[in-house]
């Protein structure tokens, strides 16, 4: 892959600029000389240097030169974002145009339907990043699930509920893949975690692995009894990320949340309700959560 992505610069016309993640040693590799580049990246020998702050949702952009940074609150949420934004601050830079006037532009940049799009339903925070999925996208959107504030900049105050489904085409590592996603959810704190479908099963018992209770790692079989299982344990101020292939249709579960009013459970965020195991009792399974 990364010989392929090097090959694009072979094609570069005279007088072209290469814009490279300083950060990634696959792409540092890709420089050669009298390639002219314009690098981005959070150390000190990229050109354009940010810090991102995730819980303010915030970017300083140090462009090349400056000695003051540019203030930059993004309006898309994440690391990956983060980096995105410096991307083509970067890209900018190259072509010869003033930055600090592209600086509301990310402010005011909305993503996409699907594409961790914040949906606010009920006194819940949706993140509904259910377009499509693999390991390093979900590992991103974990990220903004746990370490974000919420879409008005406040704190998030209730749990942290992480709703994935299956990632297709990873050939015969992917049930291991799905395991570590499970993995990595655990070790960033997600509070309850429920895998949809069969290789929603696989990530499930990746979290219990590593380490995640049984009764906060849960599993059910389709979107369906995904959202059932939301109305039963959702309370306000809770933050819920959909994510999966898109063959898995987890937007379904949203349109069954919005169809049924999503009322919220009464428990308030300082006291988290745990969610009954199919069947009323509240432990771990690997069963299906009640149809919908």
């Amino acid at each position: 892959m990364a010989r392929e992505k090097g090959s694009l610069l072979e094609t570069l016309a005279r007088g072209g600029v290469a814009v490279l993640n300083a950060d990634d040693p696959r792409v540092r590799a890709m420089q050669r000389p009298g390639l002219p580049v314009v690098s981005y990246g959070t150390g000190p020998g990229a050109a354009l240097r940010f810090e991102y702050e995730p819980a303010a949702g915030r970017l300083r952009v140090w462009p090349p030169g400056a000695r003051a940074p540019l203030a930059v609150r993004l309006g898309l949420p994440g690391r990956h974002n983060a980096a995105n934004a410096a991307a083509a601050l970067a890209a900018c830079h190259a072509l010869g145009l003033e930055l600090e006037p592209l600086v509301p532009a990310l402010a005011a940049a909305k993503p996409p339907p699907q594409r961790l799009q914040r949906l606010a339903l009920g006194g819940v925070e949706l993140l509904d990043d259910s377009y499509n999925a693999n390991p390093a996208s979900v590992q991103a959107a974990l990220e903004v699930l746990c370490t974000t504030a919420a879409a008005d900049g406040q704190a998030v105050g209730g749990r942290r509920i992480a709703v994935l489904g299956g990632m297709h085409e990873l050939g015969a590592q992917s049930r291991a893949l799905h395991e570590a996603v499970g993995a990595a959810a655990a070790a960033l704190g997600v509070d309850l975690l429920l895998g949809v479908g069969a290789l929603g099963a696989a990530i499930v018992q990746g979290a219990r692995a590593a380490g995640m209770p049984a009764e906060r790692a849960q599993h059910c079989e389709s979107p369906e009894a995904a959202a059932a299982w939301l109305r039963a344990v959702l309370a306000p101020g809770d933050r819920v990320l959909l994510k999966a292939s898109r063959a898995e249709r987890l937007e379904r579960v949203v349109a069954l949340l919005r169809a049924s009013g999503l009322q919220p459970a009464r428990a308030t965020p300082a006291e988290p309700r745990t969610p009954a195991a199919p069947g009323g009792e509240a432990e771990g399974s690997a069963k299906a959560c009640p149809a919908a």
